[in-house]
């Protein structure tokens, strides 16, 4: 109980399995458990409120710390050279992997009203072959590239038409900060923790359903047509804001 730990992405927003296999779903349930009597640093209010509400956390136990982002290397390297698409297009930065939704980015994009755009998937994964075979008979893979995983994507961000994610579960999804830092417009998935803490006030409405295609068509066409100011405060991810708190944990 004197010592911290560290707690990256909602915990039981993983827990998404069919009902028959209910022994796997509650065997997963008593191994949260083991966090009841531990402090715990979140990385963001929603996982901070699963913690409590669904483990039994310790409310007084749980300290919300956000991640850390050189706020300047970042536009630095956003500046540097990369082969950018000559064609406009939107972005999706994370790992080819199911929870993060890039099948139903996929569909989307095959309904967009603009059937020019690109859709540029920065990331690796065991998902991968699967999507370039429903990019292929969604009928848009001339319009898909798959990236692979970059040393630097930022430079991808900062000249993106858009940013999309797409996930079903998130801690605090390192790609929208890093997309509204670098003033690229974002359209999330509304996911149990993280994109609703980001996009707020009139970026709220570029939220939509899990798993949902129809709104994600929407809300992408509304984006790329007209987006508001981005005008987010994100003073509380600054490196030195991060480490101030972890400062005043020790």
């Amino acid at each position: 109980p004197n010592t911290w730990g560290f707690v990256c992405i909602t915990p039981t927003a993983w827990i998404d399995t069919p009902k028959w296999r209910w022994f796997k779903y509650r065997k997963a349930r008593k191994k949260l458990h083991k966090y009841l009597d531990k402090n715990l640093v979140a990385v963001s209010q929603g996982i901070a409120a699963d913690l409590v509400h669904n483990i039994g956390v310790n409310p007084n136990r749980v300290r919300v710390i956000y991640d850390a982002y050189d706020f300047a290397e970042i536009h630095n390297m956003a500046r540097q050279p990369a082969p950018l698409p000559s064609r406009p297009y939107i972005i999706c930065v994370g790992a080819l992997k199911k929870r993060k939704g890039q099948e139903y980015l996929l569909r989307a994009t095959a309904q967009l009203a603009n059937k020019q755009i690109q859709l540029l998937l920065i990331g690796r994964g065991d998902a991968q072959a699967r999507l370039e075979r429903l990019a292929r008979h969604l009928g848009i893979a001339d319009r898909v590239r798959f990236i692979g995983w970059a040393a630097n994507p930022y430079p991808y961000m900062a000249n993106a038409c858009l940013c999309v994610l797409a996930s079903f579960a998130e801690g605090l999804p390192r790609a929208i900060v890093e997309a509204l830092l670098l003033k690229t417009p974002v359209v999330s998935t509304e996911c149990l923790s993280g994109p609703s803490e980001l996009l707020t006030g009139a970026l709220a409405d570029f939220l939509v359903p899990v798993k949902e295609v129809q709104p994600m068509v929407k809300a992408i066409d509304r984006a790329l047509a007209s987006y508001p100011a981005i005008e987010v405060d994100l003073s509380r991810f600054n490196s030195e804001q991060a480490a101030s708190n972890y400062e005043g944990l020790i």
